[in-house]
């Protein structure tokens, strides 16, 4: 039997100084509008590696962007607007509605350039393999949130309510969430993201070392 897999990937239209506001404190917003498109295509890129059957690009903002245009052509990937709601409202639906279609999804940002095809099909895996009994998948991040999130079953709109998204308390809190909807849970090893200059350097210092070894 083959199993269908949607890969979800939330991202922010590109519009200059509303993206990666935290890298502003260090950078232009010119700069830090370039950063946020190398990590959404660099992320976007990604998921066409893996064996996902679709792969789902949801826009916070206008989806008619002109950087948006090639992914619009991509066989695999279906363009949309992410629903109104908190972010926790909004990854419950993606989900949903990716799992009307599909066996198991997988939601990711579009800030974690760390993570690899390796840990996603690995996250698909872990859903699929009939030894895990877990709901749910999530790779947390070191600072506190999680930069995947994987479901083999719908979940309600309301799952995470009362999480403080932003926060250094976010796993805590949707952990905690997820055991009162009496669903189970695998966590990975934590990666990182970028959200602040120090995370934007030890990503610049890690692609300057590994290409100075190739």
């Amino acid at each position: 039997m083959r199993f269908q897999k949607t890969a979800i990937q939330f991202a922010k239209a590109p519009v200059l100084g509303q993206v990666k506001t935290r890298l502003q404190t260090q950078l232009s917003a010119e700069e830090a509008l370039a950063v946020h498109c190398e990590l959404t295509a660099l992320t976007f890129s990604l998921l066409t590696t893996t064996t996902a059957d679709q792969i789902h690009l949801q826009i916070a903002g206008a989806i008619d962007d002109n950087f948006f245009a090639p992914y619009h052509q991509h066989p695999k990937a279906q363009v949309q607007v992410q629903v109104d709601g908190d972010l926790g409202v909004k990854m419950c639906v993606a989900l949903n509605q990716a799992l009307r279609t599909s066996n198991v999804a997988l939601l990711v940002g579009s800030d974690c350039p760390v993570l690899t095809r390796e840990v996603i099909e690995r996250a698909f895996h872990a859903l699929l393999t009939q030894e895990n009994s877990s709901d749910l998948v999530l790779i947390p991040a070191e600072d506190g949130g999680y930069v995947l999130i994987g479901s083999r079953q719908p979940l309600p709109e309301q799952l995470f309510e009362g999480v403080e998204w932003g926060g250094s308390k976010v796993l805590k809190q949707s952990l905690a969430c997820i055991e009162r909807a009496g669903l189970s849970v695998i966590t990975f090893e934590p990666l990182w993201d970028i959200d602040r200059p120090e995370d934007l350097r030890r990503w610049r210092a890690l692609s300057e070392a590994l290409f100075s070894d190739t």
